[in-house]
């Protein structure tokens, strides 16, 4: 079994530059590229605008369709109806806030997105009500394959949107922290030891080929956690697992397997910092709803945690490997 220490680091603000890709990667099968359509959740706040530009680098490589969206929690909650969707729905008391919302996310669409043809091919919708179920909720009414947001902001980690997305979510959430549409070094966080194909699929989906991805799994496997066979490579384990497409991405990545002593949390974010992680992917075990909360789930606290970007996974049932898309 192959493990690392510690990785020769390229000097501050001097990562590792790859050429765009010509053809779309990812974890792809007869149905073509992923993702194919995204679903991108934006406030406009400036912190925002990589979530911004990592969908626009989706929609360039993948071809993928995105469609934004705007959220407003009113000062008086109220259940989420299709009778209060957009502004004319909202109470009088609420309608100034949420044109200067609206008024801040196109203003991020004009900022962020240079060519004009990309701003008229997004369109823009607005929800009144709880930001995290709403956004989950209409990633299913509009098919979307992956929801796409920013990072937490200091002063609201303990009310991050994104918490309350992954819980709800039943596609792959990327909460986008920095300016790399395309990571080039990748963690993909396996507490219970079981190469999860939909969660190594959709990072390899979002990852640049020449990059290096990082299997950590747990040094002493969980009770129940599935036993890893340390005879086999980490690349040949990974594309066995996750079929002949993500085999050829994977061909093009340097991968590392990874024995995380201790906390599997407190491990994790120790080695995104060693290696300067640009991504860490992890999968959401459980049910979609608020059951999510309650399992040993690394999701939550990896994105409330993590000084980069994070892809959040909603796991299948225990079994055979899997190969559809995410």
């Amino acid at each position: 079994m192959s493990t690392t220490t510690r990785v020769p680091l390229a000097p501050e603000g001097l990562l590792p530059q790859t050429a765009e890709p010509e053809s779309p990667q990812g974890p792809a099968d007869s149905r073509g590229a992923w993702p194919t359509r995204v679903l991108l959740a934006t406030d406009g706040a400036a912190s925002a605008d990589a979530a911004v530009i990592a969908a626009r680098g989706f929609a360039r490589r993948a071809g993928a369709t995105v469609e934004m969206l705007a959220t407003y929690a009113p000062r008086i909650p109220l259940p989420a109806s299709p009778e209060r969707r957009g502004i004319a729905r909202c109470a009088p008391s609420d309608r100034r806030e949420v044109a200067d919302l609206l008024r801040r996310v196109r203003a991020q669409r004009v900022r962020t997105l240079t060519d004009a043809r990309d701003r008229r091919e997004w369109p823009l919708r607005l929800e009144v009500g709880d930001p995290g179920p709403a956004i989950a909720r209409v990633a299913n009414e509009v098919a979307a394959d992956l929801i796409v947001l920013g990072p937490p902001e200091p002063l609201t980690r303990d009310v991050y949107t994104g918490v309350g997305v992954a819980r709800d979510a039943t596609v792959p959430l990327l909460a986008v922290a920095s300016d790399c549409e395309l990571p080039v070094r990748c963690i993909a966080a396996l507490p219970d030891g079981r190469l999860d194909a939909r969660t190594l699929r959709a990072a390899l989906g979002c990852m640049s080929p020449g990059g290096h991805l990082w299997l950590a799994i747990p040094a002493a496997l969980p009770a129940g956690g599935a036993e890893v066979d340390r005879s086999e490579s980490p690349r040949d384990l990974a594309a066995r697992m996750c079929g002949p497409d993500s085999a050829v991405a994977l061909s093009k990545l340097d991968v590392d397997r990874v024995e995380v002593p201790g906390d599997m949390l407190a491990g994790v974010l120790r080695l995104a910092d060693e290696v300067r992680a640009q991504l860490i992917a992890v999968p959401n075990h459980g049910d979609p709803g608020p059951v999510r909360a309650f399992l040993p789930n690394l999701a939550d606290p990896v994105l409330l945690g993590a000084r980069c970007s994070v892809l959040v996974v909603p796991d299948q049932t225990a079994g055979a490997a899997d190969t559809s898309a995410p």
